[in-house]
């Protein structure tokens, strides 16, 4: 998978565009390939998303589940820290803004409940630090 269709893919995952996510995971990512699961970030372009974040990160972060089941299936990598200053994860992404079932998506993924960020907030601290207390 070249950048650009990497940083498509982050678009699509960002903006919940369902089958423009499926169209592009049909190229097989050839990224780096870490236990099995492939890795990419974005690059910085101007368009909203980050440089370094993952294209699950993005559709955790932004709320669709389906979009986070599709690159699990696809075998995006779960546990990637975002080559960002935070280093956030995808589960963090989901506990910043309170959405359970993209959590429980990542977590029955395997997701690893005690990665922290780049400042040592792990995902259960970050939601409770935003409200999110269920």
């Amino acid at each position: 998978m070249s950048q650009r269709t990497v940083d498509e893919l982050c678009a699509a995952s960002s903006f919940g565009d369902e089958a423009e996510v499926e169209r592009l995971l049909m190229r097989k990512p050839k990224t780096k390939v870490v236990n099995g699961r492939w890795s990419a970030g974005c690059t910085d372009d101007g368009s909203g998303w980050g440089k370094g974040w993952t294209p699950l990160y993005l559709a955790a972060g932004k709320g669709y589940p389906r979009i986070v089941r599709m690159l699990i299936t696809a075998k995006a990598s779960i546990d990637q820290v975002g080559d960002t200053e935070i280093g956030a994860l995808p589960l963090h992404a989901a506990a910043c803004i309170g959405k359970i079932n993209i959590a429980n998506v990542l977590i029955s993924a395997k997701a690893d409940l005690n990665l922290q960020d780049n400042i040592g907030t792990t995902a259960l601290l970050m939601a409770s630090q935003n409200g999110h207390l269920e």
